[in-house]
């Protein structure tokens, strides 16, 4: 020995370079657990609002809008589906809306995201008492986008998910398997 006290360069550079290949580790395991829990949050949303709306037709007997509220329809198939529109029904559900005179708890507002400010989603519960739609953070977390809600009156069912297709000009929810499961081609 040399008699110097102190780490050599060579030493340092080793340290440092390790110490970046664990934080790289880290990081990108920590990105991918934060869009697994923001699909498993989607999902989970997306059946308690189908659940919601379905327990709100048993206990009103009527869907939380009527044939004629909805902007984007397909009468002659006998469904409605709201998208960005989607606050009408979301209103009826909350337990002071307007659509709710029993005051009945369908959807836990702490739970629910909606659009903030700066184009954040924010809790339901925090924003103002009519108006607002329900949305979903994708999974990147790059933006905020509404989910779809199809109500078929026709065959009394609803479905709830995240992507509008159009075809002819009209929007379609394309809806895969049961449409009472609520299963649906989603998209984030």
């Amino acid at each position: 020995m040399d008699g110097r006290k102190g780490f050599t360069l060579v030493e340092l550079l080793v340290v440092i370079a390790v110490l970046a290949i664990l934080s790289t580790i880290t990081i990108g395991g920590a990105r991918m657990v934060q869009q697994t829990a923001r699909a498993r949050r989607f999902n989970v949303t997306k059946e308690v609002l189908r659940t919601a709306i379905a327990r709100y037709r048993t206990e009103y007997n009527k869907w939380p809008v009527e044939p004629d509220d909805s902007p984007d329809h397909a009468p002659n198939k006998g469904y409605y589906i709201w998208q960005a529109s989607n606050a009408a029904i979301i209103d009826a559900l909350r337990q002071d809306g307007k659509g709710n005179p029993d005051k009945i708890r369908f959807i836990d507002e702490t739970t629910i995201l909606t659009p903030g400010d700066s184009a954040k989603a924010i809790p339901l519960s925090s924003a103002a008492s009519s108006g607002c739609p329900a949305v979903y953070v994708t999974k990147d977390g790059t933006s905020v986008k509404h989910f779809s809600i199809e109500i078929n009156f026709e065959y009394d069912t609803v479905a709830v998910g995240g992507k509008v297709v159009y075809n002819n000009n009209l929007k379609v929810y394309r809806v895969s398997g049961d449409m009472e499961a609520g299963t649906s081609d989603d998209e984030y």
